[in-house]
């Protein structure tokens, strides 16, 4: 059975195929089970099933950072299961250098793990393990799995601190925003904003320009 998260990145893989195919070239192959069952043993939390769903689609982008690959609604490139890993272990390390300068640090991130899923908070620079990060940017996109009926919502973090969101209630429904916003565009006007549920996209010139 094809899910609404298949589905949603055929219709993406498709629309950058015929219109960026240099873009559809930085995805990257699907994440394998061992990769998923790595996420969670990192983060201790089972996986939402759309996001090991979007995971077994695309493993992330290829190549590092880079605009071209910001495909995600506000400008955001996807993150791999690797370096949702890789955001924990720095969160981490933040975290240890915040608790030898103040006690309380500690105490704060214990408050934020246990709120429900979609509370906010401006005290945290960091993030607990429940956050799984899904996007490769300073402000980084994040499924929150604590608990509550938003659990698996789609939230932002702001490197210098704080939250925004939600902004979508799963991966599933912004990838399928993603895919509608996309095909509603006028490729012949080669846009460099478009409107999305949280503002405006700026759409990188190199799309419609790729470098030779």
């Amino acid at each position: 059975m094809v899910t609404e998260v298949q589905e949603s990145w055929e219709r993406l893989a498709t629309w950058f195929e015929t219109h960026a195919p240099h873009v559809r070239a930085r995805l990257a192959e699907p994440a394998t089970d061992a990769d998923l069952r790595a996420v969670e043993q990192a983060h201790g939390v089972a996986l939402p099933a759309d996001l090991a769903q979007s995971w077994q689609c695309f493993n992330g982008v290829l190549d590092g950072r880079g605009d071209t690959a910001s495909i995600y609604p506000g400008g955001c490139y996807p993150a791999s299961t690797h370096g949702a890993i890789k955001n924990l272990a720095s969160s981490a390390r933040t975290i240890a250098l915040a608790s030898g300068q103040d006690p309380n640090e500690d105490q704060i991130l214990a408050d934020v793990a246990n709120d429900l899923a979609g509370e906010t908070t401006e005290d945290v620079w960091a993030h607990p393990p429940s956050w799984i990060v899904i996007s490769e940017d300073p402000d980084r996109l994040f499924i929150d799995c604590r608990r509550g009926p938003r659990q698996g919502c789609v939230m932002k973090m702001f490197h210098e601190g704080g939250q925004l969101g939600p902004l979508w209630p799963s991966i599933a429904a912004m990838l399928a925003e993603t895919a509608e916003i996309l095909e509603s565009i006028d490729v012949a006007a080669r846009p460099s904003i478009v409107t999305y549920s949280g503002g405006q996209w700026h759409i990188p010139t190199s799309w419609w320009q790729p470098s030779t």
